[in-house]
């Protein structure tokens, strides 16, 4: 087996020290988006509560229903109401259904439940 020579050695520390950096980039990036991700969130959370408020200066009402499974929320949304015509109420989700839409049998069941 052929002994490496020393500037070989040197040049797979370089390469090393490199690929950790680069490492230590991504990681740095990875916990930005994290970060990016939670205020975004966050500014959601707020809007929601925003038109809610704005909403009920207009004689709606807000109610927020979900399905929890294993006490655990599983789909949820904001339903804001208001009386229309005849008697009748009109209803709407302003930032639609927060669930998994890849669970069909989950978007029917909760469709058909907020329908009734």
């Amino acid at each position: 087996m052929k002994k490496l020579g020393e500037t070989q050695v040197q040049y797979q520390g370089k390469i090393i020290e490199e690929m950790k950096k680069i490492r230590e980039d991504q990681l740095a990036e990875l916990k930005k988006m994290r970060e990016d991700q939670q205020a975004e969130i966050s500014n959601q959370t707020k809007s929601i509560e925003e038109i809610s408020k704005l909403r009920e200066k207009r004689n709606w009402e807000t109610f927020y229903v979900g399905v929890k499974e294993n006490n655990k929320i599983i789909a949820a949304t904001m339903l804001l109401r208001r009386k229309s015509h005849f008697n009748r109420y009109e209803f709407y989700s302003p930032r639609g259904y927060l669930l998994d839409f890849n669970d069909k049998k989950l978007v029917d069941y909760f469709t058909n439940e907020l329908n009734k």
